[in-house]
């Protein structure tokens, strides 16, 4: 039974880092996206540059 909940406690850990780890990318693209837009008026040229580039 030991075994089973030591077991238990590192897949817990597991997902909660994988799931954290995504919401913390989701967040990031969000937050990349607003500010993307935020500047696209004034860098769409720059941006579209650096992509080509």
């Amino acid at each position: 039974m030991a075994k089973v909940k030591v077991w238990g406690l590192i897949l817990n850990f597991i997902y909660a880092d994988v799931a954290y780890q995504k919401i913390n990318h989701i967040a990031m693209v969000l937050i990349e996206g607003s500010l993307r837009a935020k500047f696209a008026q004034n860098n769409y040229i720059s941006i579209k540059s650096m992509y080509i580039a």
